[in-house]
């Protein structure tokens, strides 16, 4: 397979890694320290990864994201996503948590072995950034593991907005999965629960009546519960109209 440039590879069918070596992704990942340059802004970046071998029938690998930045030495942020890798890891989703507006659709582009036998397995993934909709972005993510058990991920993004990509390098600290902070725990519980909320159905129809001449207090009280027009988009009982 060859590249088209540094964030873009040819469509051709790419040969799927052994499962033994997607495997090797499961674990938990940290940045290396250190802190990184976009033109004369430093940017401290403190980023953990948890992801999980499949369980059941289905192969699928979710992983967990969150990741501490220090833009100027004291403006903080703190970002975090989920993920869900199927077909045995060749594609994944990756969406924000709360205030995080990532989303982003990638799938393996490239599987090869180095020289001495080193597993390389490159990801790109296209959506938008943390800020929206409106700051498209594009990452490419390759992992290598050697055979000697050492494994690293260089992950480099490229936004819209940005005049050069920023890279930030990873390593894989333990086999298994680290609990993250409460901060992060937090938004997923937040996240999760929203999805459980049924959505609300905004009525088809509204409802436009005239009042009738006199009624009484009550009477109009029971008319305005009742009949009131109900705009579309407004729960069921809104009396904003």
């Amino acid at each position: 397979m060859t590249d088209k440039d540094e964030h873009t590879y040819e469509h051709k069918t790419v040969t799927p890694p052994p499962k033994e070596v997607m495997d090797k992704h499961v674990g938990h990942w940290e940045t290396v320290p250190g802190t990184k340059w976009i033109g004369c802004i430093p940017l401290k970046v403190d980023a953990k990864i948890n992801i999980y071998a499949p369980t059941g029938v289905e192969n699928v690998y979710l992983d967990e994201t969150e990741v501490d930045v220090t833009c100027c030495f004291c403006n903080k942020m703190h970002q975090c996503s989920t993920a869900r890798s199927t077909s045995g890891g060749m594609t994944r989703e990756e969406i924000g948590l709360e205030e995080s507006k990532i989303r982003l659709s990638g799938k393996v582009v490239n599987y090869t072995r180095d020289d001495v036998g080193s597993h390389i397995v490159t990801y790109q993934a296209d959506g938008v950034d943390h800020k929206g909709y409106r700051y498209q972005a594009s990452r490419l993510d390759t992992f290598r593991f050697s055979n000697f058990g050492d494994a690293t991920m260089t992950s480099e993004t490229m936004g819209c907005l940005q005049p050069v990509p920023y890279k930030y390098n990873f390593k894989k600290v333990s086999r298994f999965p680290k609990p993250l902070s409460d901060r992060f725990l937090r938004k997923k519980e937040k996240d999760e629960k929203k999805e459980e909320e049924p959505p609300v159905t905004p009525p088809s129809v509204q409802v436009i009546r005239r009042t009738p001449g006199k009624v009484s207090r009550k009477e109009a009280v029971a008319y305005a519960e009742t009949v009131l027009p109900i705009h579309a988009g407004h729960a069921a009982g809104c009396k904003v109209c």
